[in-house]
């Protein structure tokens, strides 16, 4: 697994999370909240700073940042925490078991079905890729209140990551049609 594309990225103890960004799909609901902003500020020379701070802890001031509201991370109007991080594993999640993103549809669609009150509802969950274990992971990081998401240190222990859950099935691997194949 390669982590890249940290052009977006903020430090949480430095800079307050207000901006949306992103691929929407995989936008938390109070990202998606949050005004897009003008343009992207140059990080060239900026000096990098490092924390001693566990990420257990930070996922416990996200919680309680979150739990409290916006005004706990230092501003008024719409931002988010690390909590965010966790509905797009959800959704990533999903998107890799399944091969289709949970939620999918125009513009529209997608920020009405991502901001409902339940948006777990607005899932189609397939019976025969998602273990009972994948499903409820799944659907505890698609909580509409950063509050309700479990934080990272908590969703090690859940059963499918904690190795004694039932694994996901993985999808039956297909042959690509012909177009598909054929823009390869």
């Amino acid at each position: 697994l390669k982590l890249a594309d940290f052009g977006l990225s903020i430090d949480l103890g430095q800079e307050r999370a207000s901006t949306r960004a992103g691929t929407l799909a995989f936008m938390a609901p109070e990202v998606v909240m949050c005004p897009l902003k003008a343009a992207v500020d140059s990080r060239d020379g900026a000096a990098a700073t490092e924390h001693s701070t566990a990420a257990t802890e930070q996922d416990e001031d996200a919680r309680g940042a979150a739990e409290a509201g916006p005004s706990a991370l230092h501003g008024p109007g719409p931002c988010y925490s690390t909590l965010a991080d966790m509905w797009t594993l959800g959704v990533l999640l999903f998107s890799v078991i399944v091969g289709a993103p949970p939620f999918w549809g125009s513009e529209q669609q997608l920020t009405a079905a991502i901001t409902a009150p339940d948006p777990a509802a607005h899932v189609t969950w397939p019976d025969t890729r998602l273990s009972a274990d994948a499903r409820d992971l799944i659907q505890r990081c698609l909580k509409l209140s950063p509050g309700d998401r479990p934080t990272a240190a908590e969703l090690l222990h859940h059963p499918l990551l904690a190795g004694h859950g039932e694994p996901p099935q993985p999808q039956a691997q297909q042959p690509l049609g012909q177009p598909t194949s054929q823009r390869l």
